[in-house]
């Protein structure tokens, strides 16, 4: 029988793992939290109970102790590859590998996998899956020495197929096959009959084996870096779930639908519950993450689960939705289930505050007048509001941009989260940009939700940069809901987390000291005029921070000023 290595590649790009390693700067929010791989996880449970040995190999794990190995002063990726990658690879001797890849960050990466993998073992069979690569099979195979078959959509009884076929040697079949893209596909350009799969019941699915995962304590106890919040400060034994599969809208920045399709699929409550069940039993969890893109689709099922949950578990759980839930599934007694089944806080996939940008550009086509009475509906449950905001669309203005920043303002959030439209592969944001020549590079890899790479008549890329960050610090630092409101206990908690992350960010620091102040904590304050004073003197930029928010003249900063 045939082994099967399935392989999860770091989240950054290889790009970007030559400047940490470089820099020596170890301290990556990439890699601050091990996620499950879930779907390697799905795809390896398969696999197994068809009989066919398989192993997981986790580089993102990898990874994160790799950075924080203190024994390792020269930190390279060649070095990384070898103690991870080609260590595993040699030790278990695979016939085939596969990666997933769902990122166009770091498709360089896995390319640099491939290569290593096949100079090890030229007969090695290679495969690739994933959302990156069914959307850009084309590219993938251009260069396919290091390459043999890509899986097209979602993988589990793919696989099956795949295994089955190169055991049996039948190329015929798998050149032939639906859902895979061979090297004889592509020389022939014979792939127009090619679509992604997806499993048409999930209930078919067997349970995930987490034995797959080698050393599962990282997983769950490593530290919940989902901008999370209020949930730090506990013992955390977390887990992330995807309880559902497809979305039925059409927003031009995402691709997921191009996987997943547009028809919601979705595993049983009870199967859910009874998953949960297993995980309390064997793990001790009492934090999920929900990984699904549209996990409140049906009001009822949400509320059914919520309500199980409730009665196995009460007050067990931290509830998380890092995707974001769609502001028009919440009502009333949606959100009281949800909080009182643990959701403490909620990530509001908002996107835009300026309609013609939700209709026209985007064509999320959210209401905007109906996003403030669910915040306040979320508020009045005790739920810390965050919301996701998205700028720089080619046909938004700077004006439109400075419309979602001030309507952000208006809905009074815990926090915003302003992110750079991102031309994914397989979007219609990409295929517009690159259509209209509003890509700085075609380099996918260069584009991220950190990195803006797009370009318009209406603005140059660093006007869109300036945008994002006025936003970030009026709303959050400066003008933040919680500081206006005077919940300094709030803002304290914010703050120091956030110092906690970035001890050298100026206004997170003066949130932090302004929340000592209106809390009488006047020694901890006095703590943090010292460290903005060194700051200050340390770096121009946080100068003219202060001058360009009219901040020389405030305190503490016109009393540091004048003792320097």
């Amino acid at each position: 029988m045939l082994k099967v290595l399935l392989v999860q590649p770091v989240h950054a790009s290889l790009k970007s793992l030559e400047e940490i390693f470089h820099e020596k700067n170890f301290v990556s929010r990439a890699v601050k939290r091990i996620t499950f791989p879930l779907g390697l996880m799905e795809i390896g449970s398969v696999l197994e109970k068809n009989g066919i040995p398989v192993k997981i190999v986790d580089l993102d794990r990898y990874l994160y102790h790799f950075i924080n190995d203190k024994n390792i002063s020269n930190k390279t990726v060649t070095l990384f590859l070898e103690q991870s990658l080609i260590k595993e690879f040699r030790a278990y001797e695979p016939d085939i590998i596969g990666f997933s890849g769902n990122y166009n960050t770091n498709a360089q990466f896995i390319e640099r996998c491939c290569k290593e993998v096949k100079k090890l073992n030229k007969d090695v069979k290679v495969v690739v899956g994933g959302h990156y690569f069914t959307n850009s099979y084309r590219k993938a195979l251009m260069d396919a020495d290091h390459l043999d078959y890509v899986v097209l959509g979602e993988g589990e009884e793919v696989m099956i197929d795949l295994v089955r076929a190169v055991e049996n040697n039948d190329e015929a079949s798998l050149n032939s096959h639906r859902h895979i893209v061979t090297k004889a596909n592509a020389a022939a350009n014979a792939i127009t009959n090619k679509s992604a799969a997806m499993v048409a019941d999930l209930e078919t699915l067997p349970p995930i084996n987490y034995n797959l995962l080698e050393d599962i304590p990282d997983y769950l106890s490593s530290k919940l870096d989902m901008h999370t919040i209020v949930s730090r400060g506990r013992t955390l034994q977390a887990v992330t779930m995807m309880t559902s599969r497809g979305c039925p809208h059409s927003c031009t920045y995402c691709a997921s639908y191009q996987v997943h399709g547009k028809k919601m699929r979705a595993f049983s409550v009870d199967r859910v519950i009874e998953e949960i069940d297993f995980l309390v039993k064997n793990y001790d969890i009492n934090t999920i993450a929900f990984e699904d893109d549209l996990f409140t689709y049906s009001r009822k099922r949400t509320i059914e689960m919520c309500q199980k949950i409730v009665e196995r578990w009460p007050d067990r759980f931290i509830l998380n939705f890092p995707n974001g839930i769609a502001v028009y599934t919440l009502n009333d007694e949606v959100v009281y289930w949800m909080a009182k089944a643990g959701m403490k806080e909620i990530n509001l996939a908002v996107e835009s505050g300026n309609q013609f940008v939700q209709d026209v550009v985007i064509k999320k086509k959210i209401k905007l007048e109906t996003v403030k009475p669910v915040v306040d509906i979320l508020k009045k449950h005790g739920v810390f509001v965050r919301a996701y905001f998205i700028l720089g669309f080619p046909g938004e203005t700077l004006d439109m941009m400075r419309d979602t920043k001030n309507f952000a303002k208006e809905l009074k959030l815990d926090w915003s989260i302003f992110s750079f439209a991102t031309p994914i592969a397989g979007s219609e944001l990409y295929a517009t940009a690159l259509r209209n020549n509003n890509l700085v590079s075609d380099n996918l890899e260069e584009s991220t939700y950190s990195d803006f790479r797009l370009k318009s008549d209406d603005w140059e890329p660093e006007d869109v940069v300036d945008v994002q960050e006025e936003a970030n610090y009026e709303v959050n630092f400066l003008r933040n809901y919680n500081l206006v409101e005077g919940d300094y206990k709030k803002s304290k908690t914010i703050f120091a987390e956030i110092v906690d992350d970035y001890p050298k960010h100026l206004l997170a620091n003066y949130s932090l000291w302004r929340s000592h102040m209106g809390l009488g904590e006047y020694t901890e304050a006095a703590e943090i005029e010292a460290r903005m004073q060194k700051l200050l003197q340390a770096e121009e930029r946080n100068m003219r921070i202060l001058k360009k928010y009219d901040l020389l003249n405030e305190k503490p900063f016109s009393q540091i000023l004048v003792a320097a």
